[in-house]
């Protein structure tokens, strides 16, 4: 049995989560109006999407660039996070961060 294996339960999560698409100003900020692909026309959803979207134009998320991606995937972590916090968790060493965890272990193990 590892380290994870014998601590799970001092790891309590809330996770919360948000859909990564392609947006309208994506589109537009990175001029990527004619690097699309249609909808599919046999799509039960088609409707809805023509509906939500005004077209029946898709991109993939491939079409962003790396590095676009990255950073719009990391302003959506960052959004939901206390940042006071993980800049105060920044500042300590590791070791602290691990003794600490060690420090909590139950007394069974």
């Amino acid at each position: 049995m590892d380290f994870w294996d014998n601590h799970s339960l001092l790891f309590v999560l809330a996770m919360l989560y948000q859909r990564v698409a392609v947006d309208r100003n994506q589109i537009d900020e990175l001029g990527l109006h004619g690097d699309f692909n249609p909808a599919k026309e046999t799509s039960v959803r088609l409707k809805g999407f023509v509906e939500r979207t005004g077209g029946k134009e898709t991109w993939e998320l491939e079409s962003l660039p790396p590095e676009y991606l990255r950073d719009q995937v990391r302003a959506g972590i960052e959004a939901n996070m206390d940042m006071a916090t993980v800049l105060t968790m920044e500042s300590i060493p590791l070791n602290l961060h691990i003794k600490n965890v060690w420090h909590h272990r139950s007394p069974n193990s």
